[in-house]
């Protein structure tokens, strides 16, 4: 017979978080192997108790003692299945003890005794048990999401583009617009403008893409930043070319400026040199240094 108690969890790491959990008493005695291994195929393994609100919870199921899922692992006690190490003890007076591991082996198993204390004992003997079957599984939130504990609900914290419930629902990206003059191709696991979608971009014939050929879909909702243009076979780019015109008019100009300053100055000095050279050109006079006590000289 099931007994459903609902129980918060508040522990991390615990690996399907629920609102709820159903535990059922099993009153067929099993070794904890046995108990572990039949918990495992028919439910989610054997019951877990993180807090003192679930070992009180637990404690209204179970009648008499029974196994639990509390094993130990290595030096430490985890969590049966997870191996996770245990955040909250209920040990009875005395344990863990040991005290029968030379007679009868290792203590490495956990049994909830009447008293609802916990118990170190032998894993090889036959022992009532608890399963328990969680409400939130690996799909409760499409394997979008991490399943989180709420006051009677349950919560899916998506990941990243998806939201919903249950992350049922997947951010959507603004139509695209193509470029003029292309083709547009857009694939995507949910759908042409869906979160991870991606659009390929092609020219039509006689045109060249200049930028990126794809875009993508982002989680927030928006395509990855593009600046492409498809820009026909052969055509210049004004602004280049206005430039370049630019450039070149401006070095001519300082190439003609400093071609007449080299013609000028070459022209002078030729002039200076025929002046030199010509018969008809008047003799230079010659300078008479007159004697100080002389008032004037005769050339």
């Amino acid at each position: 017979m099931w007994k459903n108690i609902t129980i918060i969890l508040f522990i991390s790491g615990y690996p399907y978080i629920s609102e709820s959990v159903t535990y059922k008493f099993q009153k067929t005695a099993k070794s904890f192997e046995e108990s572990k291994g039949y918990c495992t195929t028919e439910f989610d393994g054997l019951a877990h108790i993180y807090n003192a609100e679930q070992q009180r919870a637990l404690s209204r199921v179970v009648d008499g003692s029974a196994w639990i899922g509390v094993s130990k692992c290595g030096e430490n006690w985890c969590n049966t299945g997870s191996n996770r190490m245990m955040s909250y003890t209920n040990w009875a007076a005395g344990e863990p003890n040991n005290h029968r591991s030379r007679i009868n082996g290792e203590e490495d198993c956990v049994e909830m005794l009447s008293s609802h204390k916990w118990n170190y004992e032998n894993c090889s003997y036959k022992k009532y048990f608890v399963c328990q079957k969680l409400r939130c599984s690996a799909t409760t939130c499409n394997r979008r999401g991490a399943c989180s504990e709420l006051v009677n609900y349950f919560k899916c914290n998506c990941e990243r583009g998806y939201y919903g419930n249950k992350c049922e629902n997947v951010k959507i990206c603004p139509h695209f617009v193509k470029p003029s003059n292309s083709e547009v191709k857009c694939e995507g696991l949910h759908g042409e403008n869906y979160f991870q979608s991606v659009c390929t971009l092609t020219c039509d014939q006689g045109f060249i893409l200049k930028g990126n050929n794809s875009i993508t879909c982002q989680a927030f909702g928006r395509w990855t930043t593009y600046n492409t243009v498809c820009q026909a076979l052969g055509a210049v780019n004004h602004h280049k070319l206005i430039r370049f015109i630019i450039t070149v008019g401006a070095g001519a100009v300082i190439l003609s400026i400093i071609s007449v300053i080299i013609w000028w100055r070459w022209r002078s000095r030729r002039e200076q040199a025929n002046s030199t050279n010509d018969p008809s050109s008047p003799a230079p006079q010659a300078m008479s240094i007159c004697p100080s006590s002389k008032l004037y000289c005769e050339m």
